[in-house]
């Protein structure tokens, strides 16, 4: 086999930290999440791209934190003569970040684009319509499960196709089919790690040893106190809420799936337990700020 290894850089921003910067951390995303992407097709030759996105430090446009995105892509054609070439190129960064609803958003050179509504995923149910951001509405939720990872228990939602390699994962992604199938290109998610942890969502042909690996050359420059994230327990919940978090008074807000604000209030690592008795059966976002960092956590009313 041929390999030609080059890599792209996309020109970026010129951009300018403020050391008074809030810094930002939430639910779903953390520096070491990582999306394998296998996808296939053939015209005269056949051809199969290996991804693996990943972040690779961040940065701050306009007071906001946002990780550098990147994508590693291995081409491999497979020529009619029966010789077969790879070659390697990276691609990046953009810049992605999550919103205190646990949104995904890229940063497009002047604004936030919403790119994965995690919210409508959470709340989707069977019989609802496909919150697909690429395709929205163009097929009803017909099976529902759920996936875990960190400690997280994620909606999984299929449209047509009830496999778990396809559909929409809350947190996570298209994992491909979601509504159609695709006939002569289809990129599906492989696999998806967070920390020690990885989720294999298809095996057919490839394992996730079988992707390139990150390539990170820069720490986070925000710092560690945003890596140490709250959690909320009993999840689900009945009543009484119950929060762990680190030293100082936090605020709070409870949102619901569709971004209303049901309650507010403090918080500290002695004080804190919210009651929750009042609130109705489903999936709520719990806001926590303080000085120097927020966090978006889910949890879910009985």
């Amino acid at each position: 086999m041929k390999k030609i290894y080059s890599f792209l850089f996309i020109a970026s921003f010129i951009l300018t930290a403020s050391a008074q910067n809030q810094i930002t951390n939430f639910h779903y995303l953390d520096y070491s999440s990582e999306w394998r992407y296998y996808a296939s097709g053939w015209s005269i030759n056949g051809y199969e791209d290996f991804d693996i996105e990943y972040f690779d430090g961040d940065t701050i446009i306009d007071g906001t934190a946002y990780y550098r995105k990147f994508r590693l892509n291995r081409a491999v054609v497979h020529w009619w003569t029966g010789e077969t070439t790879q070659t390697e190129t990276l691609y990046g960064p953009g810049y992605v970040r999550e919103d205190n609803q646990g949104n995904f958003l890229y940063y497009d050179g002047t604004a936030d684009v919403l790119f994965q509504d995690n919210v409508s995923i959470a709340a989707a149910s069977v019989g609802s319509a496909f919150p697909n951001q690429s395709a929205p509405n163009s097929c009803a939720v017909l099976y529902s499960s759920t996936d875990t990872i960190g400690g997280v228990t994620l909606n999984h939602i299929n449209g047509q196709f009830p496999d778990t390699s396809t559909g929409l994962v809350e947190g996570i992604g298209d994992l491909g089919m979601s509504c159609s199938i695709g006939f002569e290109y289809n990129r599906m998610l492989y696999c998806y790690t967070k920390g020690p942890e990885t989720i294999q969502f298809n095996s057919a042909t490839y394992t996730c040893s079988d992707f390139p690996s990150a390539n990170r050359q820069f720490p986070l420059s925000t710092r560690d106190i945003a890596l140490v994230k709250p959690t909320a327990y009993p999840n689900p919940v009945s009543d009484k809420l119950t929060v762990t978090l680190a030293s100082g008074e936090w605020n709070y807000q409870i949102v619901s799936s569709t971004g209303s604000r049901l309650a507010s209030g403090n918080l500290t690592s002695e004080d804190n337990s919210i009651d929750v008795s009042t609130l109705s059966s489903g999936v709520y976002f719990l806001q926590l700020e303080n000085d120097a960092v927020r966090h978006n956590l889910k949890f879910v009313r009985n």
